[in-house]
């Protein structure tokens, strides 16, 4: 075969023949004899692609069973005898003030009195600090636990489904299930307990927000992993995996009523504790009957 070659170096265009054109040819230039080799380059092949493998199922598992061990961390059933504190608190303040109004005393023993009330004052301050700390504390702990079991149970349903070809069945249940925690992610984001503790006893109004976002936020959370539990138990069903999906959702409370509220009577506020310590030691309750049998049946 004839080919038309040119001299990389002066650009002088001549023929070459090549016998084989799957070679190259070493050949030199008439006009400038500058080497170079001529014919068809020889590329390295390709590298072969590795045999396509399912996804690691047994991961999946032991990131659930994992989110499910660590509850005994996070899920803190918080006692209501936490309650009696801050109404101790309120009892002993408002019988030191009492008596000091009304008793007839000396300097000395009226400025006992004055002290007695800011060492009241104080510990109340330091119970308050507690309470607000723990409240916040085992929501985040809750929220950031969910979303590791949440992880787990998608990739779990995303790689059994592949390995018994059952994609196309539970595509609109694992759509559903994506798109449920996305909106978990951005928007249960974590409050600093410490910070928010601390502004809730020096910023007037800083305290009825923290209890605010403490009511609302565990409500829209129980709702939210109600149905995502209903479509996980739906989509393990179709992969033969069978659950308990039963949930017994927490009350839809209203936040800004429990603020006007607390401002309107003061002592609201130990009711409002109340129902923010009952509302999630119910939810965490009825989310373990559901880890239960999910690890259970993964076992």
């Amino acid at each position: 075969m004839i080919a038309n070659v040119s001299c990389p170096r002066c650009r002088y265009s001549f023929q070459v023949d090549l016998p084989d054109q799957n070679r190259t040819y070493r050949t030199y230039c008439p006009k400038c004899r500058y080497e170079f080799d001529v014919g068809t380059p020889s590329y390295p092949a390709p590298p072969v692609p590795p045999p396509f493998t399912y996804p690691d199922e047994e991961y999946a598992k032991k990131q659930i069973m994992n989110a499910a061990y660590m509850r005994t961390r996070t899920d803190e059933m918080m006692s209501f005898s936490w309650i009696l504190l801050p109404i101790i608190g309120y009892v002993a303040y408002l019988a030191v003030f009492m008596i000091t109004l009304l008793s007839d005393m000396g300097f000395f023993v009226l400025g006992i009195m004055c002290f007695s009330m800011v060492g009241v004052m104080i510990v109340m301050s330091i119970i308050y600090f507690i309470l607000y700390y723990k409240l916040i504390n085992r929501r985040n702990e809750h929220f950031k636990r969910d979303m590791m079991l949440r992880e787990g149970i998608i990739q779990f349903i995303h790689n059994r489904s592949y390995k018994t070809s059952r994609v196309y069945d539970v595509s609109a249940d694992l759509g559903a299930l994506q798109s449920i925690h996305a909106f978990a992610r951005s928007e249960e984001n974590e409050k600093s307990a410490v910070l928010w503790a601390i502004l809730s006893l020096f910023v007037p109004f800083i305290g009825l927000y923290v209890m605010y976002f403490l009511t609302k936020d565990p409500g829209i959370h129980d709702s939210r992993q109600a149905s995502f539990i209903r479509y996980a138990s739906s989509a393990l069903h179709k992969l033969g995996v069978t659950v308990q999906p039963s949930w017994k959702t927490i009350p839809q409370r209203s936040a800004i009523l429990y603020v006007i509220l607390s401002i309107f009577i003061p002592f609201f506020i130990i009711y409002w504790f109340y129902v923010v310590i009952k509302d999630l030691n119910n939810h965490f309750r009825s989310q373990w009957v559901f880890e239960n049998s999910l690890v259970n049946a993964l076992r």
